[in-house]
């Protein structure tokens, strides 16, 4: 593996839990993108996974100089291929998960004024429409509206999370008090479906999951996890029920399985103590994202 270094930012955002993703271009420009005329891609950097903002990098070839001034636009929120009205387009509504998970039958119930005494409160969902950035993206293939005999449309799929954060503590605003017991950084993620095309508007979404443990038997002298069979005492514990994967997990990691385009890769940590890597079938990916 060789890696030339073309050009140096300091900084390309402020914030955490960014991914990048890439697309064909639709530019017919001389503007620098990597790769040849035939097969060139935009590369975009994704802030948050719901609502979908991303903003397009422009990166450099190493044919221009990368002093100066010239790296103040690195970071390009309107892409020249887009009028700008296409910027950004807010999408209305969003795919209902496809399964339902404990939190479906639960709201919050929240005064306007962000007081805990009013006559009318307003319920919303329990987790809310905007997710953490987590890992982005696998291409899959999904069925178009579950007809099997129409072609596939291929979609990016990334994964977001929610949590019960000590910051916002969101939980905590319900003016009935249901949720007071709740224990902070409670970690649940799903699966999200983006067009690969501009706007990259959200498709499909699947229901809240957990990732497990690492099993005993995966632990093997000098290769294997130390913490495999272990540290399994810190629970996702929410709505009553205590499930058998961590309170905190969070997906650093999804990517393709090189040599095997029927399989991803997701790597993960363990209740902020250790990794844990495990290959899905994007078959699975595709029936969470479609039948649940």
């Amino acid at each position: 593996l060789e890696v030339t270094l073309l050009s140096h930012c300091k900084k390309i955002g402020s914030g955490k839990n960014f991914n990048i993703f890439r697309t064909k271009s639709n530019s017919s420009s001389s503007s620098p993108i990597i790769g040849d005329s035939d097969s060139s891609y935009d590369y975009y950097l994704q802030e948050h996974p719901i609502p979908h903002t991303y903003n397009r990098l422009n990166i450099p070839d190493g044919t221009k100089s990368s002093t100066g001034t010239a790296l103040n636009n690195v970071l390009k929120r309107r892409p020249e291929w887009l009028d700008k009205q296409q910027d950004i387009v807010p999408q209305e509504t969003l795919p209902q998960p496809t399964f339902d998970t404990p939190d479906t039958v639960h709201s919050i119930s929240h005064c306007e004024d962000g007081s805990m005494n009013c006559t009318q409160p307003i319920d919303v969902p329990f987790f809310g429409e905007n997710d953490h950035g987590t890992a982005c993206c696998v291409r899959v293939h999904l069925p178009t509206n579950n007809n099997k005999s129409r072609p596939k449309k291929e979609v990016m799929v990334g994964i977001s999370h929610q949590k019960l954060s000590r910051q916002s503590a969101y939980w905590l605003k319900d003016v009935k008090k249901r949720y007071e017991h709740f224990g902070i950084d409670q970690f649940v993620s799903q699966f999200v479906a983006y067009e690969v095309t501009h706007p990259f508007h959200i498709v499909a979404r699947s229901g809240w999951f957990c990732l497990g443990f690492a099993n005993e038997n995966e632990f093997e002298e000098g290769t294997g996890s130390t913490f495999a069979g272990k540290n399994t005492g810190a629970r996702l514990d929410i709505f009553n029920d205590t499930y058998n994967c961590p309170m905190i997990h969070f997906a650093s990691g999804f990517s393709e399985v090189v040599g095997n385009y029927s399989r991803a890769i997701i790597g993960y940590g363990v209740n902020d103590c250790h990794p844990r890597m495990f290959f899905v079938d994007k078959e699975e990916i595709v029936r969470m994202l479609t039948t649940g």
